[in-house]
């Protein structure tokens, strides 16, 4: 053969491999899209008036979406079968469209009619708080406090708290307050507070 031939041969191979490339990456795509389709449709209450934000979802799947304000919704890329497009919304009874099939690269159409439903609410049970909220008045009190007046401010963001007392500059909590710098008193033998002066 000669060089002329070789390179004819060369490039021609180099063609077909470069071709069988691209239809295989491109056949993948297509592939896929014809095993999926789209679902839409809208949530109307029985009078027929839309019903803004009520979920739908495919039963026994993760896919879903809500309904805008004119209650349209639509989901994509659900792969092909049969569904049951199931529809929530508070103050509706929970609404199940069955047998919905959707076939690939179709836009299947699932309206969905929601009866009104009263809400129910159980009891309310009312408990002490675990924590009570302890007075002013009560936090300086030694047998609160273990006999020194404590640092509250260390659990404050933009308060310095140094190992020597807390570095206070005023902080609007719940309204503005004028806070004090406070440092623990002098402690004793076996950790007793020393009386100030």
């Amino acid at each position: 053969m000669t060089h002329r031939v070789r390179s004819a041969v060369g490039r021609l191979l180099a063609l077909g491999v470069v071709s069988v490339v691209t239809l295989g990456v491109g056949a993948s795509p297509l592939a896929a899209q014809l095993q999926t389709g789209k679902l839409e449709g809208t949530v109307t209450d029985q009078a027929g008036a839309p019903l803004a934000n009520a979920r739908v979802l495919l039963a026994g799947t993760s896919f879903g979406a809500v309904a805008n304000d004119r209650g349209y919704y639509f989901i994509n890329n659900v792969p092909v079968g049969t569904y049951n497009v199931r529809a929530q919304l508070i103050g509706y009874a929970p609404t199940e469209v069955r047998g919905v099939r959707v076939q690939g690269e179709q836009t299947v159409t699932a309206d969905v009619r929601m009866p009104s439903s009263a809400v129910v609410v159980t009891g309310i049970v009312v408990s002490e708080a675990a924590n009570p909220i302890v007075p002013r008045d009560q936090v300086e009190d030694p047998s609160i406090s273990g006999g020194y007046r404590p640092c509250l401010l260390r659990t404050v963001p933009s308060a310095s708290c140094p190992s020597s007392g807390c570095l206070v500059m005023p902080l609007p909590v719940r309204g503005p307050l004028e806070m004090r710098a406070r440092t623990p008193p002098p402690r004793g033998p076996r950790g007793t507070s020393t009386p100030r002066s």
